[in-house]
């Protein structure tokens, strides 16, 4: 509560990374070369789950997203797929990367599109009619796709030091 005694609470959690909120709750990012993902009670700061990944994933990761379901979803860059974890931190489902995209794809946050780039597009792959639709042709080089916002109307893509807005729609 505003104005409360600040209290300390070891957790015994080694090399934290990273905290994102998720949910009502706190997950914390662990270890150098692979991610340990701890989620803590954000009142108790027990330990609600955790799960250990076969790689090192950044709190701050464009592809990271946390969706209204309570799943979190992210690229797995060794298995080339998108995990989605549910709110115990189990794996519930993985889509595998699209043959011809580049660089990190993002879910959306209804989980129905996966948004990606290609050498020359952004595109949109529609999971329930497996439709690959284009957004915007003709990328410019090394385009990056950095997140998806606004109830997954927007898209955010950085190609050097230029931020480009589109819309997702087209």
């Amino acid at each position: 509560e505003p104005g409360g005694d600040v209290q300390k609470k070891p957790l015994n959690l080694t090399s934290v990374q990273g905290l994102r909120a998720f949910e009502e709750n706190l997950l914390l990012f662990c270890g150098t070369e692979t991610t340990t993902l701890t989620l803590l009670d954000s009142a108790t700061l027990e330990i609600c789950a955790s799960s250990q990944l076969s790689f090192f994933l950044d709190s701050q990761d464009p592809s990271l997203q946390t969706h209204p379901d309570g799943s979190l979803s992210f690229y797995h860059p060794l298995e080339e797929a998108t995990v989605v974890l549910n709110a115990s931190l189990e794996e519930v489902q993985r889509i595998p990367m699209p043959g011809a995209a580049i660089g990190a794809p993002i879910l959306s946050e209804d989980g129905s599109t996966l948004f990606y780039c290609t050498a020359s597009h952004l595109r949109a792959w529609n999971r329930e009619t497996n439709i690959h639709r284009c957004i915007k042709q003709m990328l410019p080089e090394n385009t990056s796709l950095m997140d998806v916002m606004m109830n997954d109307t927007v898209l955010q893509c950085q190609t050097g030091d230029e931020t480009i807005f589109l819309s997702a729609d087209d």
